[in-house]
């Protein structure tokens, strides 16, 4: 299990839904990415669908990207 720094709720279903974050950059290879503007992205792309992007440990690069984009059902698609 992976701690991103996002602040979560999970429903009675156990779906979980991004309220808010503790970080909005990731420092990605010694690079500051927003995470909005990644979101911001995702969301022109794919017509304006519901997206939220976190971070996860990278032992080569400090840290990756990965999006979730709502779709059929949310799946990890990893963007960086």
């Amino acid at each position: 299990m992976y701690v991103t720094g996002d602040i979560v709720v999970m429903d009675e279903d156990g779906f979980i839904k991004i309220v808010d974050r503790q970080f909005r950059f990731s420092k990605i290879g010694g690079e500051m990415v927003p995470h909005g503007k990644i979101e911001e992205v995702l969301q022109f792309a794919t017509a304006g669908a519901a997206c939220a992007v976190t971070s996860v440990a990278d032992d080569r690069r400090g840290e990756r990207l990965v999006a979730f984009v709502a779709g059929d059902g949310t799946t990890p698609l990893q963007i960086w």
